[in-house]
């Protein structure tokens, strides 16, 4: 990556569409980094470190630590959120099961500061910090929803309106959108066996949901119960 002769940029995520020639997005400490045309471009957004997106095709929804916006295949950027001091943003996770790239209606997780001016925190050094968490659906950008006290969750998976979020000390969640008011948003913190830090978190259905994480451990939930594989 084209970064400064000082700096080796922490990646986060990495994407790219499905046909050859889509460009690749990744993103960390080093800002956006956009790939087209076989080659690595100077990083957009570098004033920020970017931690998640979700891509649809050649668009891209891209979450930094106090930014939230769109990325296109040309490198163009648009804010979604306006930058706010008492978020940091995790990541970012989109439905466009019905086709539609301009209606996939996002959600973005974060945790609250306790002061707009403290930096937010590393997902690597903070293994015993419980925050706020929040998810903000951007069909209603106006309105943040408090997922309650946890350890630092740093990755979002959905299936329909359920949605999982995985992060620091084995901590797993689970919550519907049904609406967006808080008391429909059942926090339910599941056993995992395991005080690891989870890194990723994807599901497939309801009764089939992966998570992986540091030394080694990968989990597997179906609904029931969460066994480590």
């Amino acid at each position: 990556l084209p970064v400064a002769p000082d700096s080796t940029p922490t990646i986060y995520d990495l994407a790219g569409g499905p046909n050859d020639g889509d460009p690749i997005v990744a993103v960390g400490s080093g800002g956006i980094h956009l790939k087209r045309n076989g080659n690595w471009e100077v990083p957009l957004k570098s004033g920020d470190t970017w931690r998640g997106f979700y891509h649809y095709g050649d668009k891209f929804w891209v979450a930094g630590n106090t930014a939230v916006g769109t990325l296109d295949g040309e490198g163009s950027y648009s804010p979604l959120l306006t930058p706010q001091s008492n978020y940091c943003w995790r990541d970012i996770l989109g439905d466009c099961s019905g086709g539609d790239a301009e209606v996939c209606h996002p959600a973005v997780l974060g945790t609250v500061k306790a002061t707009p001016d403290e930096d937010c925190p590393d997902t690597t050094t903070s293994d015993d910090t419980r925050l706020e968490h929040v998810i903000v659906y951007l069909s209603d950008p106006t309105k943040a929803v408090s997922l309650g006290m946890h350890p630092i969750l740093s990755r979002l998976a959905r299936v329909g309106n359920g949605f999982w979020a995985a992060g620091n000390k084995g901590t797993i969640i689970h919550w519907k959108a049904d609406d967006l008011t808080p008391k429909t948003l059942p926090d339910l913190k599941l056993s995992t066996g395991t005080n690891r830090n989870l890194r990723d978190i994807a599901a497939f259905s309801t009764t089939d949901i992966w998570v992986v994480g540091r030394r080694g451990a990968i989990l597997h939930f179906d609904d029931k119960a969460c066994a480590t594989q």
